[in-house]
């Protein structure tokens, strides 16, 4: 037996004696939709996620107890609405069950200013991982400079983060897709043709325009239209700038101008970046008395877009759930391994759903 195999067996039986393998430790054991392929650990010398040398085949959140104690951070996005209503709950809860320390902190979206307050806040506070939520994409770098230099391992939802973090969320392009699959459904059941329609989606420049972050909710769901409907021509694909901070009034406005603008727009597909801008949107199309001339796939599942799906509205037929009531199982088991040393992906995606009638 040569020294390179007795490096892989040693890094093996300590890799397997780091896992949870008492039933009774294992609070519940969630599968995620995917992950990436790229597994790294965090090393305290270099302050970076590193290569795992060796890994699991698969990776699950296992949410257990804690082996020591343990401080995380939460960087809320926001305290207020109906996703943060889920989302905060669920990070309490199981970093309860885990016997976790869990301080929260709120980068007061959209403020691109308090994120780097809070960022200061949380370095002092020193935790062992850091989950940041800010949805500002500019402060990015800025957060992660402190993050970095303070030696803090980070695992960022939503956003596409800098090098040196982990990324959380559903695949934001999959929120696009699943969307456009159910639009495309029910425009077809309707007897839709390409050369009729028009894809209006309402975007959000706050968030930045990276491939992988929440702006590929419209611009997958355009292209997923698209490559439906091949008749349909390319310059019927819009993307309106609706300011979420503005709340749902900028996406009406916005999309009341562009009806405005284009009077002989028959049939409409339409999906928004949030419900705040979904909400915006249907009141836009209802006020222009679209009726099934529009169909409309929201993002978050907000009670209030949820009443109007649910009631059988023709135009706002779905809406797309990221299961933030999850959030807490699935990141605080992320924390819980990266504070452990243990090897985690470093992309790890939930599956985002339609919801409708």
């Amino acid at each position: 037996m040569t020294k390179a195999h007795v490096a892989v067996i040693a890094s093996t039986v300590a890799l397997l004696a780091s896992l949870p393998t008492q039933a009774q430790d294992v609070i519940s054991a969630t599968p995620y939709a995917s992950h990436g392929d790229e597994w790294v650990v965090y090393d305290h010398d270099s302050c970076k996620f590193v290569p795992a040398v060796e890994h699991p085949a698969s990776y699950k959140a296992v949410l257990r107890k804690a082996k020591k104690p343990l401080k995380v951070a939460f960087i809320q996005p926001l305290t207020t609405g109906p996703f943060m209503a889920l989302w905060t709950p669920g990070m309490q809860k199981a970093a309860e069950q885990a016997a976790i320390e869990l301080r929260l902190f709120d980068s007061q979206y959209p403020s691109t200013t308090q994120p780097l307050v809070v960022a200061d806040a949380v370095v002092q506070y020193a935790p062992d991982v850091v989950l940041e939520g800010t949805e500002v994409d500019a402060v990015l770098p800025a957060l992660m400079n402190k993050y970095n230099k303070a030696c803090l391992p980070v695992v960022l939802a939503d956003l596409v983060p800098p090098p040196n973090a982990i990324f959380f969320a559903a695949q934001q392009a999959d929120v696009g897709r699943v969307g456009a699959e159910y639009a495309v459904e029910v425009a077809r059941q309707r007897g839709w043709t390409g050369a009729d329609m028009w894809a209006v989606s309402c975007a959000n420049t706050e968030v930045g325009s990276s491939e992988n972050g929440p702006h590929a909710r419209v611009a997958t769901f355009q292209q997923k239209v698209l490559e439906a409907f091949p008749d349909m021509p390319a310059d019927h694909a819009t993307l309106l700038d609706c300011r979420q901070a503005e709340g749902p009034l900028d996406a009406r406005t916005k999309v009341t101008d562009w009806l405005t603008a284009h009077p002989d727009a028959k049939y409409i597909i339409s999906n928004a970046i949030t419900d705040v801008q979904a909400l915006g949107m249907y009141a836009a199309f209802k006020a222009a008395d679209f009726g099934e001339r529009a169909i409309l796939i929201g993002t978050d599942v907000d009670p209030g877009a949820m009443e109007i799906v649910n009631s059988g509205d023709p135009i706002f037929v779905g809406d797309v759930s990221q299961a933030p009531e999850l959030r807490g199982v699935y990141e605080i088991s992320l924390a819980l391994d990266i504070a452990e040393g243990l090897p985690v992906p470093l992309e790890v995606f939930s599956e985002p759903v339609v919801v409708h009638p």
